[in-house]
């Protein structure tokens, strides 16, 4: 017990030899002493100590043979010196030897490790714990991970990979000393309680959390990048709760029209994590609705026409937001909402390929063509909780049977307990029909016809290129960085093509791609350089 567990001659937190973190070492503390557990123990440590009480009670390993092989543990214990070891060196060389920490673990580490012990308590009691309580109600062990990726996104205009967001963590803190550690963790502690509210449904507003609910159904975490910082807005007062609720929505609708539109959605990551710059921030939701008119491409909104199309014609079935269109449908208007767990989809034209002979002479002598382009579209499918029960009936036995659609509470039933034929002109018919109120829930932005040219005058002037770097606000250290590094482009032969948001360094004419694009900032430069795998090659030693 003296040589393992405890210092004997050590009071408080220096009488136990193994240091956990706060929640872990009080429970492992209650274990050691005998004492009642805390009242939320850390359940990892109860588990680990019953596991090894029942292996050994049910072994028939003597005692003393146990003693023996705890006798030839080897505990390491290295000391070092501040003045000349990097204790981050040394944990980052340990870490790589066994099972690899979170990246929120290595953050955490690479933040406190180099604090004094009484700051690195406090940041950890006042900032980091409380973060890691609230982003664990997830019940996800990444929860955190993606926070600090969204963070980093954030901070610096690029989005990270989920597994190396210590390594731009470490990139962003090294460009960033002037910050100090508390403001960092304050500032990380305040976007945490945010993603919370955000990703976890923790908003209290009413309004606020039923527009997170339906962006949260669509499970794109893109977005949260801009959240955040549309976050950080409300909270100081420069947009209002209702203007944020309204972002919101706009941003839902923009992501599922594009869904159901098919347009590809990896720009959106880029897309999310450079947007703020592109914005007016005392205008936000202005800014906002005006940049969604003017995208075009694979960024664009997809308008009323595309995306009432595309819902009418497209296999719905085998969408992976189905579900989530449906339930939406349903609930448009609906104080008692209905949840789409207790409802399965329902085909009103069945699925079976050999379909009776009531179901052919109702859909006419094509009925293969017409079972072929309507069955899998948005006006054959429903909500139903007697999926077994209908089945592959003819469509007046599922209308009218107990449990059918004409019994049925649910608003999307309501058409089908009307209906006199279920064929192809029938299904289109509810399909449109469902596409305009569709249109409405998920609106398009308003836009005053007036201000149009002046958006699209705003675009066009952002795609051209800029007189000089007066737009950009970089301080005098950055502005001096990039004169001297304008000034060797040029020994080069280079040019410097200045843009909205990027400089642009490459041969004169030459255009994009450039070989070298800058992204300026106040305290520090962004440069990427544009180069194919075989260019890379390491300098000979």
């Amino acid at each position: 017990r003296n040589y393992f567990l405890v210092n004997a001659d050590e009071d408080g937190g220096l009488r136990y030899k193994l240091q956990l973190s706060q929640v872990d070492a009080a429970t492992l503390r209650a274990i050691l002493d005998g004492k009642s557990l805390p009242e939320e123990p850390a359940q990892r440590v109860v588990d680990n100590f019953e596991y090894f009480l029942e292996q050994i009670e049910e072994s028939d390993v003597s005692p003393e043979v146990i003693y023996r092989g705890l006798m030839r543990l080897l505990v390491v214990d290295v000391a070092l010196d501040r003045s000349h070891d990097d204790p981050q060196l040394i944990f980052e060389s340990l870490n790589s030897t066994g099972l690899d920490l979170s990246q929120s673990d290595l953050i955490r580490n690479f933040v406190l490790m180099g604090l004094p012990a009484d700051e690195q308590e406090q940041l950890y009691h006042d900032h980091w714990r409380p973060m890691e309580l609230v982003l664990s109600r997830s019940g996800e062990g990444d929860t955190f991970d993606k926070f600090l990726r969204a963070w980093l996104a954030l901070r610096t205009g690029e989005v990270p990979n989920l597994r190396r967001g210590y390594e731009f963590f470490k990139r962003y803190r090294n460009l960033r000393r002037d910050e100090s550690i508390g403001e960092l963790v304050t500032d990380l502690h305040r976007c945490a309680d945010n993603y919370a509210k955000v990703a976890l449904g923790l908003e209290t507003a009413a309004g606020l959390d039923g527009a997170l609910h339906g962006l949260r159904a669509l499970r794109i975490d893109a977005p949260m990048p801009f959240l955040l910082h549309a976050y950080a807005l409300r909270d100081s007062g420069q947009l209002s709760e209702a203007d944020l609720t309204t972002v919101v929505r706009l941003m839902e609708s923009w992501l599922f029209r594009r869904a159901v539109c098919d347009i590809p959605s990896n720009v959106l990551s880029r897309t999310f994590a450079t947007l703020r710059s592109q914005l007016d921030d005392e205008q936000l939701l202005e800014s906002f609705s005006a940049y969604l008119v003017s995208r075009v491409g694979r960024q664009r909104f997809p308008r009323d026409e595309e995306f009432r199309a595309a819902l009418v014609s497209r296999n719905l079935y085998d969408f992976k937001h189905r579900q989530y269109c449906l339930t939406l449908l349903e609930n448009d208007g609906r104080k008692e909402m209905v949840r789409s767990g207790e409802y399965s989809i329902e085909h009103v034209l069945p699925q079976n390929e050999d379909l009776c002979p009531e179901w052919r002479a109702m859909l006419g002598a094509d009925w293969q063509e017409v079972r072929e382009r309507w069955l899998h579209t948005l006006g054959n499918l429903t909500l139903t909780g007697y999926n077994p029960e209908l089945s592959d009936r003819p469509f007046f036995e599922k209308r009218d049977m107990v449990g059918g659609f004409a019994d049925s509470p649910l608003r999307l039933n309501q058409s089908l307990a009307k209906a006199e034929v279920w064929n192809g002109e029938a299904i289109e018919q509810r399909a449109e029909e469902l596409a305009r109120k569709a249109i409405e829930l998920w609106s398009a932005p308003v836009v005053p016809d007036a201000a149009l040219p002046e958006v699209h005058e705003e675009v066009r002037s952002r795609r051209q290129p800029r007189e000089g770097v007066e737009h950009f606000e970089m301080g005098p250290n950055v502005r001096a960085l990039y004169e001297a590094l304008l000034q060797a482009a040029e020994l080069l032969g280079l040019d410097a093509t200045v843009w909205q948001n990027s400089i642009g360094i490459g041969l004169p004419g030459a255009g994009r791609p450039y070989p070298i694009t800058v992204f300026p900032r106040k305290k520090w430069l962004l440069l990427e350089f544009s180069l194919s795998f075989e260019d890379l090659a390491d300098a000979p030693s």
